[in-house]
């Protein structure tokens, strides 16, 4: 099963699991919240802490109180029972971290052939299952900055369009000059209506293409 740390790394959701979608799909009837929305608090001084704290699998001998900690609280008092019904007893809980980011924590459970022999082994593949994590959030990052970026383009062509259309129903000319007085941009009716071309007026100073007598005023 893999949980996942969301914005904040206070909680812990399931985001894979190999349980029978059957079993899934009856816990979430009976806890009436669907996998991927239930999450749990991860206490400073919770065995998943100390795991991503130190960065090295452990074994777990009897994963009752954990088994406890992650299902609601109004089931926990069968969850001696469901650990039965799934024959789930100890196992092996490994952080999934790239260096100093912690992703969430791989944890297995249920096979009697799990020992601490085997730490080594899940640590290495905690490793590449973190990769992974890290790389999807990622591509996703850059989905959502592309994203962003395209509907700030949208917002920001709608806007001149609008301003287009407000010009062009403005008869009048207009110039914008920046505050030393040089020509950034105009607006004609028509180009007819300019008594010089456009590039003997933009990006030079007023007093070089007026006359200083009309600057002046």
């Amino acid at each position: 099963t893999i949980l996942t740390f969301e914005n904040d790394q206070t909680h812990l959701y399931y985001r894979y699991t190999t349980l029978p979608e059957k079993l899934i799909h009856a816990a979430e009837k009976l806890a009436r919240v669907s996998a991927r929305e239930y999450n749990w608090p991860v206490m400073p001084d919770s065995v998943y802490s100390r795991i991503i704290k130190l960065g090295k699998a452990e074994y777990i001998p009897w994963a009752g109180e954990l088994f406890a900690e992650a299902i609601p609280v109004f089931l926990r008092p069968l969850s001696r029972k469901l650990m039965e019904n799934l024959k789930v007893s100890g196992g092996i809980l490994a952080p999934l971290k790239v260096g100093e980011e912690a992703f969430g924590i791989l944890a297995v459970f249920g096979s009697e052939l799990l020992s601490s022999a085997e730490l080594s082994a899940m640590d290495s593949f905690a490793g590449q299952v973190s990769i992974s994590l890290r790389n999807a959030r990622l591509v996703q990052q850059v989905e959502n900055e592309l994203k962003e970026r395209k509907q700030a383009e949208a917002a920001l062509r709608a806007s001149e369009a609008k301003i287009h259309a407000l010009l062009d129903a403005v008869p009048d000319m207009m110039f914008m000059l920046d505050q030393d007085g040089v020509f950034l941009d105009y607006h004609v009716p028509t180009r007819n209506s300019l008594y010089a071309s456009p590039e003997t007026f933009l990006g030079k100073n007023i007093r070089d293409v007026l006359p200083r007598e009309i600057v002046d005023v």
